[in-house]
């Protein structure tokens, strides 16, 4: 009955805040309060150790922000809808994504992506029992049993969020729902949270808190923040779980560089507290990315 209805809290609620936002921010309706939109491209590159990852992750935005200079709560706030693609050697995702901050304290983001493995790196195994290690070692013993498939992931993701200068405080609840077609299963190795989750349909919770302190406020979006979060994750079905803390350090040094917009780099690393496979184990994990401006008009 949870996993039930935990996948229709993602499907209901990710539907409808495709459906509701897409039309305003193409179709541009008039609004009480000044708006302005623009669309835009970002453009990361990420790596990670523990599990090891590599991956591009890109993104096709429209957003709609509001003006309201006199209002703290309205004041930038927007819809955006986008498509998104990702890639790693192991990899490719495509799909569509929705985010609404009706509030500056409040953000609500939905996803629908489609996943295909290529079947090597020992990156997708299946495992026949929810108990089973599926650690670094196991997939390096068992590379050669690597398997190609596809899937289906949705997620909902409200965010709380504020800032009282220089200080900075955001939770965000994450409930993913998978589905995946083409593995032995009963359970496969689902690297982006680093779970088991069942073939024929599992979900997740993803709780993950953020305090951080802005070391510099520059020029437009330029700054540093240095920060520290708990994470904890658990699937539904598998029953597997994990909880760690970290360290998140972030630079925009600069608003352009290079023709392109917020230049960043960003490395966070921590330890799992508690993890049936990586107990006590580090991780590592950064990126660089760039925003690229393709129009904005009010």
């Amino acid at each position: 009955m949870y996993i039930r209805s935990s996948f229709w809290t993602v499907v209901l609620g990710s539907v409808g805040l495709v459906c509701g936002l897409a039309a305003p921010v193409q179709a541009g309706e008039p609004e009480e309060a000044p708006h302005f939109a623009k669309h835009f491209a970002l453009l990361d590159l990420k790596a990670s150790h523990g599990p090891l990852g590599l991956m591009l992750d890109t993104s096709l935005n429209a957003r709609s922000t509001r003006s309201a200079p006199g209002s703290l709560l309205l004041d930038q706030t927007y819809r955006e809808v986008g498509i998104d693609f990702a890639i790693s050697p192991a990899l490719a995702e495509a799909g569509l994504h929705a985010e609404w901050m009706p509030l500056r304290i409040f953000r609500l983001r939905a996803e629908a992506h489609a996943l295909s493995s290529f079947g090597v790196l020992g990156y997708t195994l299946s495992f026949p029992t929810a108990d089973a290690a599926y650690s670094d070692k196991v997939a390096d013993d068992r590379v050669e049993e690597s398997e190609a498939g596809v899937g289906m992931r949705l997620s909902l993701q409200p965010t709380l969020q504020i800032k009282l200068a220089p200080v900075i405080a955001r939770h965000t609840t994450s409930v993913f729902w998978h589905a995946l077609g083409g593995f032995r299963g009963p359970y496969v190795h689902e690297r982006l949270y680093d779970q088991l989750q069942r073939t024929d349909g599992d979900g997740m919770l993803v709780h993950k808190s953020l305090l951080a302190y802005q070391l510099w406020d520059g020029p437009g979006d330029a700054m540093a923040l240095l920060g520290g979060y708990p994470e904890y994750v658990e699937s539904f079905e598998s029953g597997t779980s994990r909880q760690r803390v970290g360290a998140l350090a972030v630079l925009v040094p600069s608003e352009t560089l290079a023709g392109f917009h917020r230049p960043r780099l960003y490395v966070q690393g921590g330890t799992n507290l508690t993890d049936r496979n990586r107990e006590g184990e580090v991780f590592v994990e950064g990126g660089l990315g760039v925003d690229l401006w393709f129009a904005e008009q009010d």
